[in-house]
């Protein structure tokens, strides 16, 4: 079921909802809060959306990166499993 949360990013109160723990939903506030920190610091005096823009520009492209690199580690692994059962067919 999910509860009514509220986050703090980029210093508004936002009410969320969410299936996921409390502890979880904190974790993704302070992810999201240290990127944003992270973004300011190298972009300069931009506007707050153009830094929600952009984190969710980062956040978005390391999640893309990640996906890709599971799927190769998935496409791996079911071709490392196949050569494990052929080898002990062979040697049965």
């Amino acid at each position: 079921m999910s509860e009514l949360y509220e986050v703090n990013i980029l210093g508004r109160k936002i009410k969320v909802r969410s299936d996921r723990s409390p502890d979880a939903v904190r974790e993704v506030e302070t992810f999201l809060n240290s990127r944003i920190s992270e973004i300011k610091s190298k972009a300069g005096a931009v506007s707050s959306i153009d830094i929600a823009i952009l984190a969710a520009l980062n956040i978005t492209e390391d999640h893309l990166r990640n996906r890709d690199s599971l799927r190769k580690l998935e496409k791996n692994s079911f071709e490392l499993q196949k050569l494990v059962d052929e080898a002990l067919e062979e040697s049965a």
